[in-house]
């Protein structure tokens, strides 16, 4: 599985998309600017946004982990 962000300071859209570069889901997050955004608060903000789901899937090999 692939993660990109496209990160602005307001808003964040993310693209799960398979190995083969296929978008599977398109996802939406506050944004993070790396100046100002702790990793505790980038973390945190992840583990409770609709990215939560998909960690720990990765389509066509259910072992891979995805890690942010």
């Amino acid at each position: 599985m692939i993660l990109i962000a496209d990160s602005r300071t307001t808003k964040c859209n993310w693209a799960a998309c398979s190995n083969d570069g296929e978008i599977i889901q398109i996802h939406k997050t506050f944004g993070f600017n790396a100046k100002y955004t702790s990793d505790k608060k980038l973390k945190d903000a992840l583990e409770e946004s609709t990215l939560k789901p998909i960690k720990g899937r990765s389509p066509g090999d259910r072992n891979h982990k995805v890690s942010y």
